[in-house]
């Protein structure tokens, strides 16, 4: 006849002897024990009841009570009651968000979605979000609250499921995208037969969205698992959104809560919606907000590299430079020697800011890995002096082949070449190089075609010459918290004239004067947040006008010239009768991907096709095929196949 007794205990069904028997200790003391509607202001007769039913619990266990007060009164300040043992003072709001989801179609989360909302497979959640500690809330990276409340999907139950193990977290970093924030929300979902689903969902919000607030950066993308933990199969995915409404609604619903008085919780919402409206503008600001410049001198903890201890290896050149080659001798095969590109040097094979760069991939694949840092090294102090393309390929390559030959005692060496490594080394080859068995090609080889805006244009308005004239005898992609007035104009005026696309747009100062340098060498989507922020100044750097001057030739000829834009290399096609591979990212904004097909189809003619091959790699640029946060999986082992294929017998 009901589910509780006149004290609130609930009947124990199952128990045997008796009707009256009752579970010990589980009382239930809300108006869910009332056999009939309360009428006006039902909360007095609730009250009355429970603590009828707590006088008969003392009772029953000889507890005793009283009416003294368990704490020392509160104190009056400026009018308000300050509680002597207050919990901090926090914010909670509530959210409500809706959409659809599919158990058939998994393959991404728009097509679950689609496939959710044409057969009305409706999914949405109403949490309360609690921030129990808004101080520590704005101190933790991670911005994390509680979520309590239910979820309503009536392809898994017919009635509301329970949100338990709520996380929530508000705009945090995204490591693994630039200049991207998150919000994610992690919970288990309880059915009323005890059957759990593990929901994940998050929000990215970045720049190329726009600020919609009503649109895509409102979206939740919801993964669904069987079972409590995020290792379970998945049962659905879908998205979904807040309406206008609910948005509004949400709003009103932000308060304060705990504290010691109504001015400590005004103050947690203030700090609230001061980090929600910061992190908005961080993201949205445009040229508004200030431009993201390296300190030198701010610690970074790097990662321990996975490779064998370094040896550094100097060696000179013919005309006196003493250049650097740093070994990382992973095994018998090989050895294998890097060449970097412009303005660059040989770390951009080495940095950390990724889970596993080329060094790491080869070293551990058994081969001796040399990395040459040549004179146009930004490691070097040769990078400030000027030189030519001709020069590296006729001094610094025979002296670092020959140096690596001596030490390991081997007959030739296989090349890694980059950009302009693979340009110098090109010439190299060309000009009588000798000792390389086997090489694979970054990007650019024998024939280089570049977009016509802007690099083309440069090159044939002669913007190097011009810079030289007006006496710039370097250029320099790194840009810092140290640099004086016009270089910090300079960059404020980069982020507003050069067109960049909207998904490249970045506030990084080091990042656009790359761009306003070089072109587009990278696909944004493709660098992690430390990359750009660390990784990008710390390998790029100075590079000389000289070398520019003969690019812009280059690029105007369309093949490799020497300095004086004389085709001398060339007419020695035979002399790259060696296995090369060529690598080219399919995006590469830089160097069009029709650069390397020409050079192949060239050396196929010339001799041979069984000698080459070429892969194109989607979704990728240019530098980012060589320090791309998923290179590792994409990229690396088209290059450790061909040094496989070649090995010395």
């Amino acid at each position: 006849t009901g589910v509780v007794n006149h004290k609130c205990q609930v009947f124990d069904g199952a128990a045997k002897g008796s009707d009256a028997a009752v579970h010990e200790g589980l009382y239930v003391c809300d108006g869910a024990v009332m056999p009939r509607s309360l009428g006006v202001n039902p909360l007095l007769t609730i009250t009355a009841v429970a603590e009828r039913a707590m006088i008969h619990l003392a009772k029953d266990r000889g507890w005793a009570f009283d009416d003294a007060p368990n704490h020392a009164a509160p104190r009056i300040i400026a009018g308000q009651t300050e509680a002597t043992d207050a919990k901090p003072a926090g914010v909670q709001f509530t959210e409500r968000m809706a959409g659809f989801i599919s158990s058939d179609v998994l393959d991404s989360y728009d097509a679950a979605g689609e496939a959710g909302k044409n057969a009305n497979d409706a999914f949405s959640f109403t949490g309360t979000i609690i921030v129990d500690d808004v101080d520590r809330f704005v101190r933790d990276a991670a911005h994390a609250g509680r979520i309590v409340g239910t979820v309503d999907c009536p392809s898994l139950s017919p009635e509301p499921l329970l949100i338990s193990n709520g996380v929530f977290n508000l705009m945090h970093r995204d490591d693994e995208a630039v200049e991207t924030r998150r919000f994610d929300y992690t919970m288990t979902l309880t059915d009323r037969d005890e059957n759990t689903y593990h929901f994940a969902g998050h929000k990215v919000v970045r720049q190329d969205q726009g600020l919609d607030l009503w649109g895509d950066t409102t979206r939740l993308f919801v993964t669904l698992r069987r079972g409590a933990d995020a290792d379970g199969p998945v049962v659905s995915k879908g998205i979904l959104t807040i309406a206008m409404k609910d948005f509004l609604t949400q709003l009103r619903t932000v308060k304060g809560i705990d504290g010691k008085n109504a001015l400590s919780r005004m103050h947690a919402v203030h700090k609230f919606t001061h980090l929600f409206a910061t992190s908005l503008m961080d993201v949205y600001g445009g040229v508004f907000v200030p431009p993201d410049r390296f300190d030198a001198f701010a610690p970074r903890k790097k990662r321990a590299l996975r490779a064998p201890i370094p040896e550094v290896v100097p060696f000179q050149t013919p005309d006196g430079k003493t250049l650097r080659l740093t070994r990382y001798n992973g095994g018998d095969k090989g050895p294998l020697m890097f060449a970097h590109g412009l303005g660059v040097s040989g770390k951009i094979f080495s940095i950390d800011t990724i889970d596993t760069n080329l060094l790491e991939y080869m070293t551990a694949a058994g081969y001796d890995c040399w990395l040459l840092d040549f004179r146009a090294s930004t490691d070097l102090k040769y990078a400030r002096e000027r030189w030519t393309g001709d020069d590296v390929a006729t001094l610094d390559f025979p002296a670092a082949v020959d140096t690596v030959r001596r030490v390991t005692g081997k007959s030739s060496v296989q090349m890694m070449a980059h950009c302009f490594g693979s340009t110098t080394f090109f010439m190299a080859m060309l000009a009588g190089l000798n000792g390389v068995r086997s090489a694979v090609c970054s990007q650019i080889a024998t024939d280089v075609i570049i977009p016509w805006w802007p690099q083309r244009l440069l090159a044939h308005l002669r913007t190097p010459s011009l810079l030289d004239a007006m006496g710039v005898d370097t250029v320099n992609a790194r840009a810092t918290v140290h640099d004086g007035v016009f270089l910090k104009m300079l960059d404020w005026l980069i982020r507003i004239v050069i067109p960049f696309q909207r998904e490249e747009r970045t506030r990084n100062a080091t990042s656009n004067r790359i761009t306003a340098l070089y072109g587009p060498l990278y696909e944004i989507a493709q660098l992690n947040d430390l990359t750009m922020r660390s990784g990008l100044p710390e390998m790029f750097g100075v590079a000389n006008i000289d070398a520019f001057k003969q690019l812009a030739r280059i690029a105007r000829r369309k093949i490799i010239v020497n300095k004086d834009g004389a085709d001398v290399y060339l007419p020695n096609i035979e002399r790259l009768a060696i296995p090369i591979r060529f690598i080219h990212g399919a995006e590469n904004a830089c160097f069009d991907p029709k650069s390397t097909l020409l050079a192949y189809e060239r050396l196929c003619k010339a001799n041979g096709a069984p000698l080459y091959s070429r892969k194109v790699i989607p979704g990728y640029g240019h530098i980012d095929c060589i320090f791309g946060k998923n290179a590792a999986k994409d990229v690396y082992h088209h290059i450790l196949e061909h040094f496989e294929a070649t090995a010395e017998a």
